[in-house]
């Protein structure tokens, strides 16, 4: 690993890249709610979903071990992606859990295209796992055709999630960070954290238009 002695040669070698919202969705009545259907487009080559889940008991009560639920599709770093939220379990080893899965869905340019993508799951409030810093020295997922998925099959216990502050009024939100990799022989990239009071906006927009 290069090291950075914090000069200024190793500084113009950094390029700063935002991490951009990607939309929201919401999802409700055991399933996604018809007004977060659309596409929805990041810009950037780092960004970040949001998986509003309503109604949790109702989907755990509904959703076998090994369904899922799939969130509106989204687009980071020119690709498009969706999630899989799975409130018994992706399979029978994880069924005491709340399973995640992020999907590379099929792109109209580049479908032969391996794509490298640094992903992550956690709680909203999680803020020290949204760290770009963090993100960026997690392990590299390779996504190598459409369709391609990476898993968490273990994100939460059911039972830690229904003792947690996360759950509240039988609903909680999942932030998904991706970011893509383009050239792992180039210089550091520095990711500069978003505009997290415009986003929640946003988000709280989204959600009264739904209520």
């Amino acid at each position: 690993r290069r090291r950075s002695d914090g000069g200024i040669n190793s500084v113009n070698q950094r390029r700063s890249v935002m991490s951009s919202f990607a939309g929201v969705s919401v999802l409700a009545d055991g399933g996604l709610c018809p007004a977060t259907e659309s596409f929805v487009d990041a810009g950037t080559d780092c960004g970040y979903h949001l998986l509003v889940v309503q109604d949790y008991r109702r989907t755990k009560q509904e959703a076998p071990t090994g369904d899922s639920i799939t969130s509106r599709p989204f687009t980071v770093g020119g690709h498009d992606w969706y999630l899989h939220y799975y409130p018994n379990g992706e399979n029978q080893s994880c069924a005491d859990y709340v399973s995640l899965t992020v999907s590379r869905l099929h792109d109209n340019e580049g479908a032969d295209e391996v794509v490298d993508a640094k992903c992550g799951f956690s709680f909203v409030d999680q803020v020290e796992k949204q760290n770009p810093v963090y993100i960026r020295e997690t392990e590299t997922c390779s996504f190598p055709f459409p369709r391609s998925s990476w898993s968490c099959d273990k994100f939460v216990r059911r039972d830690a999630l229904e003792r947690s502050a996360n759950l509240r009024g039988d609903c909680f939100t999942i932030r998904c960070d991706i970011m893509v990799v383009r050239d792992t022989k180039g210089g550091d990239s520095e990711v500069l954290l978003p505009d997290m009071h415009q986003h929640f906006s946003d988000l709280f927009q989204t959600i009264w238009v739904l209520m």
